[in-house]
């Protein structure tokens, strides 16, 4: 593995002045950054990836093949690179939270029920249906950011609201169709989405779930159902999976020694540490970073 820690890209990061959103072509984009896009990196913006074709996409570690028009949702922290011998033909979005949260005067919906939360599936498909939908959003998207009009800004805000919204309704039928009602009524999907928030705050502490049931005013049983409902998976599995994964993105950085993993992800001393990533990956930490490209 290179000494080097993998790279971080950031939007407009010192530039408060620039709308933190940008709307691209996937190979006009590729074809000017084909190096830094096909090596192992990480974003502190989120990003929408649309692809036309079926191909290949890395995320957190893992080899992804799709079909066409897949729909993938990177969020920051996200470890992933394009595949060099996939088509890449599609349309990517960058956007920093700060876009909508600035904006957000209606309960601030996408951010405290984001689709970007930890899902079962890596990307969503969509349909011949909601594809031409898709496109029209995004096309206009891509007009504002291009002719920047007056009170172009605001207009990028819905424009992008209402993409979200419709992704959100796309990843909510497909994993559960017998979910008939709007998004925003059904109490038992936004107590799930709660988890899922709660489980990102503390990926770095040892919560069981009875104390994230706790915190969700629910029993136990309730939230495993829900978790299976939703998710396919029990809530104690999403925990398990979730502190891997972390582990996983902690692990690629070359600047932190196994032991400080070990101290920020809760564990008291680096072999339990070592010990419960062997268990849940079959490799040690340092195996595991032995790896990595």
């Amino acid at each position: 593995m290179s000494q080097n820690t993998i790279q971080e890209y950031h939007l407009n990061r010192h530039n408060p002045s620039q709308i933190h959103f940008q709307c691209y072509d996937a190979e006009t984009y590729l074809a000017k950054n084909w190096e830094p896009a096909t090596k192992a990196h990480r974003h502190s913006y989120y990003q929408i990836l649309w692809f036309e074709s079926a191909g290949t996409h890395y995320v957190d570690f893992a080899t992804l093949e799709h079909p066409a028009s897949a729909l993938f949702l990177i969020k920051p922290g996200q470890v992933h690179y394009f595949c060099p011998k996939s088509p890449n033909k599609g349309k990517m979005i960058h956007f920093n939270a700060s876009l909508l949260r600035s904006s957000d005067r209606d309960g601030q919906h996408l951010w405290n029920k984001p689709v970007f939360l930890h899902r079962p599936h890596p990307f969503v498909i969509i349909s011949d249906k909601e594809r031409p939908v898709l496109q029209r959003i995004v096309g206009e998207l891509a007009i504002e950011l291009h002719d920047q009009k007056f009170l172009f800004a605001e207009q990028i805000y819905h424009l992008l609201s209402t993409l979200l919204l419709r992704i959100e309704r796309v990843l909510l039928y497909q994993s559960s169709p017998e979910i008939r009602e709007p998004v925003d009524q059904g109490p038992d999907y936004l107590v799930l989405m709660d988890f899922l928030e709660l489980l990102e705050k503390h990926v770095n502490t040892f919560y069981t779930v009875q104390e994230y049931s706790d915190q969700l005013h629910i029993h136990p049983k309730k939230l495993n159902a829900l978790s299976r409902r939703f998710m396919g998976h029990t809530p104690a599995k999403l925990i398990q999976d979730r502190k891997v994964l972390e582990a996983k993105r902690l692990l690629s950085n070359s600047r932190l020694s196994i032991k400080e993993i070990g101290y920020a992800l809760g564990f008291e001393q680096a072999t339990y540490f070592s010990r419960y990533f062997r268990k849940q990956t079959g490799h040690s930490p340092k195996e595991f970073r032995e790896s990595l490209p």
